[in-house]
């Protein structure tokens, strides 16, 4: 540990309005939101001053839809709004079993539906409007299959009937929080059963003319009216409606195509007729006009509402968002070269500020008064490494939010109730809310990343809250002046200079958003003429532009038509793989996407059928054994492809690369494809047990000479997909 540096940040208040919703006073871009009725709207606004409560501004059409990228953000909006349901318009909840479901994901059995439904003894002023009743329910598959043995679908009809009910008197208000990828597929009208999503795609694609009778008369036998009239139901409560798209920055390139194509849908489609609102703490206009364009809207119905100009650093009639912190950057030696390894490494090394003051006093703080700290690292690795030295120097056990945690070490929040969390960035640092947390380890890579993470800390708390940084020695010496930083600023001077890309990433490099850019070209009006399809199916009658999405796809697709559903998901990912690890001398199996898995550990091929007897996730043995984690030895991926038959797949992906989707077992038959497992000192094993498992996976094969090896490098480095040397070629399997 090396030198460091000590930023003091002043509070941030926001703005008020003077006008209150219920007993709650608005702040200024609250009542800007309530004024705009109609057209598109970029809302910025720092973390935890309020965002959410843009759900409660539309009281003409007296509902919202939220759209949030995962269940963390989604339960946590969840939370606040029955928080403010309750505390500022005085209702009392008649239903709340959406918020236990929320709090008890991996719990107890759940029966009932993901609704919250709140009372008012006397009618509410929403604007003019009197409400007496509000209905919040929750839309992701994660919440919906808690209640499977039901039906999915049926879950989400039942919901949507019990809405409306209470909608059609005018007196009701309605919220649906929803996850992008469910709320996407059932605007598509597919939903519940992936297997005929498949089947779906394929008779688009052998349709050449796309004749929608011809069509239709092969829908009938897969694509069932009555299913299909269900799922349109479930639209119907946001017909009318704000669309609200809260942290939109976290959506890549991928997920923005599928994004614009949910807009088109709804709109042209769906007959969607409402506003739309995108919402962030670090605002990228030229996402929020791509998207808009999908809608119809023009360049003049495009409002900005900037309450990151609403910050204030004094009280006077303002309202409190987060009180004074201490930002300290401790040097780490990391021993890199390239600036990006350079951050890696320091998240990796955070669990060296174990050992600092600050952080020694936390734990006295945290074991005698309840302190809460929380700690948000980049990589699944950084966190465990983080955990397993806690828990070894301080005998600490804390709640550990990221993917494959120690069981041995690791606690539920329920368990906790004074916790100390440790999670990676993209599970708790982004939009989150964790009460009560004043002292923080962030380490991460990007600048928006970085700003998002630190604001996890000392919301609505008016003492100093602390936050250690691990940055690396050469970076922290470089920047020693920070810019002016070093002692007191305030929150915008910080953003603008870390936003600078000093010391962090400005962003991810762009040629890493590229990667799926073939694949969108095909896949957006795929999507778009899948929706318009079996909207006639159902009702007869032509939508907004169908004859312009039925058209033929520069895109060939080699795979079964069962496989093929993979290609409509809203997000891409890895194939779930068993895999087993030994904790504390006790092999325990569990499931998670292998891109995680590569992306973190170490790995080799199991060995024997005595791996994991009573504790499988599947009647089947783990495709990989999962190594221990070492200081400076995790993420390094050593799982290749290799085809015997190498010299043809090259010519064959010469001629359709860039354009090719394709399924693994092609790959394994055809070319003679299979892994290997190259471990130092040893021969390459080949891992039949993950060949297995791969078998269903759609792999994008884009141009490899377009990109080289260096992009092979980094797709299976990060676990993105796997890589083909032949050669001296890399051929890039991206995960669909």
């Amino acid at each position: 540990m090396n030198d460091s540096i000590i930023v003091e940040l002043s509070p941030i208040y926001m703005q008020s309005s003077g006008e209150l919703l219920g007993s709650a006073v608005l702040r200024k871009f609250q009542k800007e939101l309530v004024d705009i009725k109609k057209g598109a709207i970029l809302l910025s606004a720092p973390t935890g001053s309020g965002k959410t409560v843009a759900l409660l501004t539309d009281s003409e059409r007296r509902a919202a839809l939220g759209l949030y990228p995962n269940n963390e953000l989604l339960c946590s909006q969840v939370a606040g709004l029955d928080k403010f349901v309750r505390n500022y318009l005085n209702m009392l909840p008649r239903k709340s079993s959406l918020t236990e479901l929320c709090r008890h994901f991996e719990g107890s059995d759940f029966e009932d539906l993901p609704l919250n439904i709140y009372d008012a003894h006397e009618p509410v002023d929403l604007f003019g409007e009197k409400i007496r009743r509000v209905h919040i329910a929750g839309f992701s598959g994660k919440v919906v299959r808690r209640l499977d043995e039901i039906g999915k679908l049926n879950v989400l009809d039942s919901v949507v009937s019990s809405i409306q009910e209470g909608h059609s008197k005018r007196d009701s208000y309605a919220i649906v929080l929803a996850t992008p990828d469910t709320f996407f597929l059932l605007t598509l009208y597919l939903y519940q059963d992936f297997r005929v999503l498949g089947r779906l795609l394929s008779l688009l694609k052998a349709g050449s003319t796309h004749k929608l009778e011809k069509l239709n008369k092969e829908l009938m036998r897969i694509a069932k009216r009555d299913r299909l009239t269900k799922i349109a139901k479930v639209i119907s409560p946001i017909k009318e409606s704000t669309l609200f798209i809260d942290e939109y920055h976290l959506y890549d390139f991928y997920e923005l195509a599928s994004l614009k194509v949910l807009v088109h849908i709804l709109k042209n489609i769906h007959d969607w007729d409402g506003r739309i609102v995108f919402s962030s703490a670090t605002p990228r206009r030229e996402f929020v006009e791509d998207i808009v364009k999908e809608t119809g809207f023009s360049e003049n119905e495009l409002q900005e509402v900037n309450a990151l100009e609403q910050v204030k650093e004094s009280g006077a009639d303002h309202e409190l968002i987060r009180g004074p912190m201490k930002l300290v950057f401790y040097g780490v030696n990391t021993n890199e070269r390239s600036r990006i390894a350079k951050l890696y490494r320091s998240s990796e090394l955070a669990y060296e500020l174990l050992e600092v003051d600050e952080f020694k006093e936390f734990i006295k703080l945290h074991r005698r008064d309840g302190v809460r700290g929380i700690a948000i690292l980049e990589k699944v690795s950084h966190a465990e490494l983080f955990v397993e030295k806690l828990n070894y120097v301080y005998g600490v056990n804390p709640v550990c939010l990221y993917s494959m945690p120690r069981s041995d070490i690791c606690l539920t929040q329920e368990d906790n109730e004074h916790y100390l969390i440790v999670g990676t960035g993209a599970r708790i640092g982004q939009g989150v809310e964790y009460e009560g947390v004043t002292f923080g380890v962030i380490a991460r890579i990007t600048a928006p990343d970085f700003l998002q993470s630190i604001s996890r800390i000392g919301r609505r708390y008016p003492g100093v809250s602390t936050v250690l940084i691990p940055l690396d020695n050469e970076i922290v010496e470089s920047r020693k002046g920070m810019l002016g930083l070093k002692g007191n600023t305030s929150y915008k001077k910080l953003a603008e200079y870390v936003e600078k890309a000093e010391p962090f990433l400005k962003a991810v490099p762009k040629e890493y958003e590229g990667i799926y850019e073939d694949l969108v070209k095909a896949r957006e009006p795929v999507l778009k003429a899948l929706g318009h399809i079996l909207h006639y199916r159902l009702s007869g009658t032509h939508s907004r532009g169908t004859e312009s999405q039925l058209k033929d796809l520069d895109l060939v697709i080699i795979a079964p038509p069962d496989e093929l559903y993979r290609f409509l998901l809203f997000r891409a990912a890895g194939p779930n793989i068993t895999y087993a690890r030994d904790i504390n001398g006790k092999l325990e199996c569990q499931e998670n996407d292998l891109g995680t898995i590569v992306r973190n550990y170490e790995i080799a091929t199991p060995k024997g059928e005595e791996l994991c007897e009573n504790n499988m996730v599947l009647n089947r043995r783990p495709a990989l054994l999962v190594k221990s984690i070492k200081p400076g030895g995790s993420g390094k991926v050593d799982i290749v492809v290799k085809c015997e038959k190498g010299d043809e797949l090259v010519q064959f992906v010469k001629e359709y690369g860039g354009r090719l989707v394709i399924e693994w077992s092609f790959l394994e038959d055809i070319f003679r494809c299979k892994c290997v497992l190259r471990e130092r000192g040893t021969s390459d094993q080949e891992l039949k047990d993950l060949m297995r498992e791969l078998k269903g996976q759609l792999f994008l094969i884009p141009n490899p000479w377009a990109l080289g090896d260096y992009f092979a490098n980094y797709i299976y480095r990060t676990g993105r997909g796997l890589k083909v040397k032949i050669g001296n070629t890399a051929v890039s399997l991206v995960f669909i």
